[in-house]
């Protein structure tokens, strides 16, 4: 006879969560001993090698930079301009609905922005 004890029989699920909860103890216990070397690895690592390395992508990264505050100060003039448009038809009788819809914006939306280009002025 043998004195080995069979374990109970475990379904899938229940299976998947014992080899879970068993790696996530062992990756608890052991500690990270490449932890530095890979964290170097990660901060050094270049998106844009195919593009000829690490000048071009600090020149990339000038280049995409400098677009985007060309994109904010576009995007900061046309807000500027949808309120003007939002005050004008406003004050010509137009309601807070159809400025909303034409918009893409809530009334309350329209009116809180109302009231900051109000303080503003």
């Amino acid at each position: 006879m043998s004195t080995k004890r069979k374990s109970p029989k475990l379904n899938r699920y229940q299976r998947q969560r014992l080899n879970r909860e068993g790696g996530a103890q062992r990756r608890a216990i052991e500690p990270e001993t490449n932890a530095p070397a890979r964290e170097f690895e990660e901060a050094t690592a270049i998106p844009h090698t195919r593009q000829g390395g690490r000048a071009s992508a600090l020149e990339r990264l000038g280049d995409v930079s400098a677009a985007l505050a060309q994109l904010r100060r576009r995007e900061d003039a046309l807000r500027a301009e949808r309120d003007d448009l939002v005050d004008e038809l406003r004050k010509a009788g137009e309601s807070w609905t159809l400025l909303a819809l034409r918009t893409g914006l809530s009334r309350q939306a329209l009116l809180l922005r109302q009231r900051n280009v109000a303080g503003r002025r």
